[in-house]
This record gives C-alpha cells, sequence and structure tokens, in this order.
C-alpha cells in the first residue's frame, strides 16, 4: 500500500510539476506591449537581411572596429531596423574579464567569431543575435559588441593561452555597439542596464543569459572576512588544488559570489543577481522569464544560487566544481543554436521546446570540447576533462518538487539525531565522505546516498529500525527521486568516474550544497547562508547544529 501510495504521489507531483511548465510556456505567450509584432525571418522574408558585411561595415579605430553607425544606417536604407522584429534568440553575455582572466575573454570571442568556411552559422545570425558586454584588465573602457562570424580571415583554433596574452580589445572584428567609460558604475547596476538594453535592443523569443567571470558560489553580500575552506572529504582532486590557488580573493574578504574583481573591490552577490534577473523580467518582460541562465564561472551550481534565480530563470546551467579557465565552447554552441541541431538530442526531450534543447546539450557539448583528442578546448588544455563538472536544471523540477523534499529530508534528520546521540558520528562521517569543491560546498546527490549508506550501517549493526530512521529513509528516497527530475542532464569528468573512488556511483548529479567542514567554518558562515532563500524554505541549518555538536 505504501508503494502505490508513493507512486501514486510521484505521478501526482509530475503532473504538478508538468502542468506548471506549460504553464509558464503558456505565459510566455503573453508579450509585453513593446515587443515587436512580426518576426524577423517573416519581416525579412527568410533572408538574413542584417547580416554583417566587414569589408563594407567596418571602422578600424584605436579602439576598435566603431562601424556600427554606417552599418545601421546602411539597414535603415532597406527599411531594416533590428529592434522592430524578433528572433528566435538572442544571446546576452557579460563578461567581468578586469582581471587575471582577461587574455581568456579574448580567447572566448575569438571562438565566437570563428568561421565556418561552408555557412554562416558563427556568431549572430537570421536565428539569433549573440551581444556581450566586455570589461577586460586596463583602463581603454567597457564594450558593448554585437558579434558576427568573421569573414577576412579563415578561423584557426587557438592551442594556448600565450596566443592572446598580448592580445587587446582592439583586435576584436566585431563591431562595438557602444562604449562605457571604466568608472559607469558597479558591476550589479550594469550588468542589470546590460540585461535590460540586450533584451530591448535586440527581442527574441528565447533570451539566453551567460555570466562570465570568477565565481564562488553563494554569498549574500560583504561582511567581515572568512577562511576560505579548501576541499576535503573523499573527493580531494589533486588536479583541483592547483587550479584553487588561481582564484581570487572577493571583495572585503567575503567569500562567494560571482565576477568578482578584489582589485577594484567590486563583484555580485547573489541576492544582486537575482535582482537583477527579477527586475529584468517584471518590469521588461512582462513576467516572461528567461529562457535559459548560464554561469561561465566556478562553483555556481550550488542549490544555494540555483533556488535564488530560479523564479526568474526556466532552466540553470553550470559547474559545482573549479572549472577550466577556457570556459564553454561558444564557437559550437552557436553553430548547434543557429543550426538547429542542438547536437540531436530533441529526440530524446521534444524539439518544440528549444530552451529544454539547450539545457540538454549544454553538459554534453562542453564535455565534447574538453577531449584531448577530438576536442579544441581539450586539446589546449589537457588535463581540463579530470575535474570538469556541468548540470542543467529545471527551475519548475527545483522550486516546486526538489527544495520540498530537501525540507522533508532536514525534518527527518533532526528527528533521526535526536532519537540517539551516536549518530552524529556516522551522519558526520557522511558528510565528509561526500565530493566536496571549494567554499563548503558538498555534492548533494552523492550526500543524500550517503545518508542511506549511513542509515542502513546502523540497522545492520544493530538489527532494529527505529520510526527517526524508517522516516528518513522515505524522506532521502523522495529527494534522491527529486533531484533526478530536477537534473534534465549533467556530464563529469575522469575523475568522478574511477571505480576505485569512494564516491563512485554514489548518485552524483552535479549540484553542489554548504555542509561545513566544523564547527569553526559553520560559525563563521552560517549567518551568511541563513539569509539564502534555500535556508528559509528548507531549514538545512536545522540539522547542521546537532550534527556539528552545536547547541540550538
Amino acid at each position: 500500500m505504501l508503494r502505490a501510495f508513493a507512486s501514486f504521489s510521484m505521478w501526482t507531483t509530475s503532473m504538478v510539476i508538468a502542468l506548471s511548465v506549460a504553464a509558464s510556456i503558456a505565459d510566455a505567450a503573453s508579450k509585453p506591449g513593446w515587443f515587436p509584432k512580426n518576426s524577423c525571418r517573416t519581416e525579412w522574408r527568410g533572408r538574413d537581411l542584417a547580416r554583417y558585411k566587414s569589408e563594407q561595415d567596418s571602422k578600424p579605430t584605436r579602439l576598435g572596429n566603431t562601424g556600427y553607425l554606417e552599418y545601421q544606417q546602411r539597414l535603415a536604407k532597406s527599411g531594416v531596423v533590428r529592434k522592430n522584429c524578433y528572433k528566435e534568440w538572442s544571446v546576452l553575455v557579460f563578461m567581468a574579464g578586469d582581471n587575471n582572466l582577461s587574455p581568456y575573454a579574448l580567447w572566448d570571442i575569438d571562438e565566437m567569431e570563428g568561421r565556418f568556411e561552408s555557412s554562416h552559422h558563427a556568431g549572430s545570425t537570421l536565428k539569433s543575435d549573440l551581444v556581450v558586454e566586455l570589461d577586460t584588465e586596463g583602463p581603454d573602457g567597457i564594450r558593448r559588441l554585437h558579434i558576427f562570424q568573421r569573414e577576412d580571415q579563415p578561423y584557426v583554433a587557438a592551442k594556448a593561452l600565450s596566443e592572446f596574452a598580448h592580445r587587446t580589445p582592439v583586435e576584436i572584428a566585431s563591431p562595438i555597439v557602444s562604449m562605457l567609460s571604466e568608472g559607469s558604475g558597479s558591476i550589479a547596476q550594469r550588468f542589470q542596464d546590460f540585461l535590460e538594453w540586450g533584451v530591448r535592443e535586440f527581442p527574441a523569443e528565447n533570451y539566453m543569459v551567460i555570466v562570465w567571470g570568477h565565481g564562488q558560489g553563494w554569498s549574500a553580500g560583504p561582511k567581515d572576512p572568512v577562511v576560505a575552506v579548501k576541499p576535503g572529504g573523499s573527493s580531494a582532486l589533486a588536479a583541483t588544488v592547483s587550479v584553487m590557488q588561481k582564484l581570487p580573493a572577493s571583495p572585503r574578504g567575503q567569500f562567494g559570489g560571482v565576477m568578482t574583481n578584489p582589485g577594484k573591490g567590486d563583484g555580485l552577490s547573489i541576492p544582486q543577481l537575482r535582482d537583477a534577473l527579477a527586475d529584468v523580467v517584471e518590469n521588461t518582460l512582462a513576467g516572461n522569464p528567461i529562457a535559459n541562465y548560464v554561469s561561465d564561472a566556478c562553483l555556481m551550481q550550488m542549490a544555494e544560487v540555483a533556488y535564488e534565480i530560479a523564479p526568474s530563470v526556466r532552466f540553470i546551467s553550470g559547474s559545482a566544481q573549479v572549472q577550466s579557465f577556457l570556459g564553454i565552447p561558444y564557437r559550437r554552441l552557436m553553430y548547434e543554436l543557429n543550426s538547429g541541431r542542438f547536437l540531436s538530442v530533441g529526440g530524446t526531450v521534444g524539439k518544440a521546446d528549444q530552451a529544454m534543447l539547450v539545457a540538454k546539450m549544454l553538459p554534453i557539448l562542453s564535455e565534447q570540447s574538453l577531449d584531448p583528442i577530438h576536442g579544441q578546448q581539450g586539446r589546449a588544455d589537457a588535463t581540463a576533462r579530470e575535474t570538469f563538472t556541468m548540470s542543467s536544471l529545471s527551475s519548475e523540477a527545483l522550486r516546486f518538487d526538489l527544495m520540498p523534499a530537501i525540507k522533508k529530508v532536514s525534518s527527518a534528520l533532526r528527528v533521526y539525531l535526536s532519537e540517539d546521540f551516536f549518530r552524529t558520528i556516522d551522519i558526520s562521517f557522511a558528510t565528509q565522505s561526500a565530493p566536496a569543491f571549494m567554499g563548503g560546498g558538498k555534492e548533494l546527490g552523492s550526500l543524500l546516498t550517503l545518508f542511506e549508506i549511513a542509515r542502513q550501517k546502523e540497522i545492520t549493526e544493530s538489527g532494529k529500525e527505529s520510526t527517526g530512521s524508517r522516516d528518513l529513509s522515505i524522506a532521502v528516497a523522495g529527494a534522491r527521486a527529486a533531484i533526478d527530475r530536477t537534473v534534465i542532464e549533467r556530464r563529469f569528468g575522469t575523475a568522478y568516474h574511477s571505480s576505485s573512488k569512494q564516491f563512485h556511483l554514489l548518485g552524483y548529479r552535479g549540484i553542489g550544497v554548504w555542509v561545513p567542514n566544523g564547527v569553526r567554518e559553520f560559525n563563521e558562515r552560517s549567518s551568511d547562508f541563513a539569509l539564502s532563500t534555500f535556508e528559509v524554505d528548507t531549514e538545512w541549518q536545522s540539522w547542521l547544529r546537532p550534527a556539528l555538536g552545536i547547541a540550538p
């Protein structure tokens, strides 16, 4: 009977999610008042009338290609105004590269512009627009760029960072739409302005927002300095540690946030990220969610981060681990998007929902790019594939399925620990054994599996099962089922595949969650994590306290 009820509960939950997704898609049909009535494909009669002609439109200057006005004037003579029609996609990339990532930013733009000899599938096309706000190291200003396929030279994939060590933004072929001064506001303000500008200037049925820069997971904002905790537990991936040394300290010593820039004391807290996305959705898009949010940054695929931004986006993609500075493979991404291939994943998830196709495709595409033999990025960094992780999440499933299930786990753990003090030893061992990420993040899927292993171990040793133990088993099973419905695709590196590793086959799902390594870290960071919506809705810290031996 219990099994029948569980099956019915799972079915009803799935129906709720399906109906919620359908409602979101239906709501998206109600466009804001400013949104164009006709598609560019219809307006331009199936031809890319806005294609950039470098020999005709380019205007090289000391700042770069400033011929965008001439390009627009040429189009206007033919009655073509981009903002008066909509495309299928607009990809908005905000690149915070005013730090040691500056040459990597130029490397990624080189990929974005990379020419395809037999087609125009790089950069902006009749189907999509690719727009970048680029801030690089130095005082030469911040550029908003409309990215087009480069026609003046063939694309040759870079093999080393040294090829970009002495390049400057002046060498970018794509036109500068506008220039911003270095002192034009905080990252938070510029990010929000960029989103609003990009959404209105390049109307689209689907928007993809990519945040590019240094990432450090959850932070509610700068407070007193804390000590960053190195990864521990059974993961202990040696290749990761060397990369971690390259990560900068966060502004004012606070670990966490995204697009951190310690040189300027600037960065984006997660509430600021949430508010910027929510503002453009509510006030510019009339409540229509952003289709895809992608973190091209380290450590950002945390439950605390994803849940914060989930109300404003349909799908969330990113890495819970320290990732390669090479970033996601932009040239392949735009090819798959513009060609409509989507790596042929449509057969498994349905061809109508392109946002889901993108979310499904990104982890697979990134894994392929890091292949040391066949992948362009893998040939440039042969070790990048070892600790690579990427997952894509359904925001609807995360909000209405996984988070309620996690709250039940928190509640069940509190009861389980209260029944027997010595259980804290087994639960503490489980948390320390879970694969770990920099900054206190633990692998959520593996953690849930380890809770069940700890419970089963006690039953084997004691020969009995308490009410609290049974309730914990039910809660963990529910959460593991919910996480499978939330994570629509995941990929991870070779270091995670080895059967000799203790966490092999432990239910890895590519989502991090904060579990402190001890009392000191809890005391230093619990007040910051307490400000997350995740903590408010799941009461995650309520079991961490007894597990660590901390009085309520």
